[in-house]
Formats: C-alpha cells, structure tokens, sequence
C-alpha cells in the first residue's frame, strides 16, 4: 500500500499535539498502520487499529509486530460499527477515504481505500462520537472538497 504525504505530515502534526496523559488512542481504518506507528513513536499510549480490509490488517500487524512499541499496539480486522470497546479513547485519528460519490475504479478494494463505500463520513462521525472520551481529541484528515461538508457535520453535533 501507498503512503502519501499528507498522511506523515497528519501523523506527525496529530504525534506533537498528544501528552503523556494520553492512555489510549483509536486508529479507524489503518490500513498500514503507518499513523498508529507514527503515534507510537512519541507517547506511552495504547494503541488499538481497526482495519476492514483483511490484507491491510495483516500488513499492518506485521508493521506493529515489527515495531519497538509492539507491546503497545494491537490491530483488529473489524468493521469500526461493531466494536464495543470497554472504555473510550484519548485520541482517534482517521484518514478515511477521500471520495463519495466520484468516479470510480474497477477494483473494489482500491475503491474501498479510497472512496466512502464501505463507511460515510456521517457513520465516520457517529463512531467517533460512541468512542471518544468527553475530554477527548480526534484527528481527521479530510480533503478541502469536503471540509465545508465536514464542519457543518461537526457543528451540528456540537462539537469543535
């Protein structure tokens, strides 16, 4: 899988804002595992990913398997809709795909990387709502077409 830029400056810009208190951080859709190993990098949180795609979570958990923070993290290849998790997280962080309702490939599993097929940005919202701790942060890089869109979701939740 490819890594594009605007993941690593994601990753890094959501790394430096996370403290020490930070317990516990949720990685929606993560592919490779590259934001999680990112996140790794500069804090002591727990880190639990969740990948659709099968063969994604594979390679994302040989990436962790990998990884010095191993310990640390642990991907499940699951819908994020069905995870019921016995506590909620610190930080979410979430590149979703980028494109709803724009041409799309005849590949099916490049679609699902990188269009919202198989999870809206509304459903994208609702679990981050379900998930995050009232003192909580999230992390969702969105591309300019859609922010307007976005923002308003957020603002109607009464959200920031």
């Amino acid at each position: 899988m490819k890594v594009c830029t605007d993941a690593c400056i994601q990753g890094a810009y959501t790394s430096s804002l996370i403290h020490q208190k930070t317990n516990n951080i949720l990685d929606i859709g993560t592919g490779t595992g590259l934001l999680s190993l990112m996140l790794a990098q500069g804090c002591t949180a727990n880190i639990t990913a969740i990948e659709l795609d099968e063969n994604a979570c594979i390679q994302a958990n040989d990436n962790f398997r990998s990884s010095p923070w191993n310990q640390r993290m642990t991907v499940h290849n699951k819908d994020i809709r069905s995870i019921q998790p016995s506590f909620l997280f610190d930080w979410i962080i979430c590149n979703p795909p980028f494109y709803e309702n724009d041409l799309q490939s005849p590949d099916e599993s490049k679609n699902a990387a990188m269009h919202s097929t198989t999870l809206k940005l509304e459903e994208l919202l609702t679990c981050i709502i379900h998930l995050l701790s009232d003192t909580g942060f999230a992390s969702v890089m969105i591309p300019y077409h859609r922010r307007t869109y976005f923002e308003k979701m957020i603002f109607d939740h009464k959200l920031f």
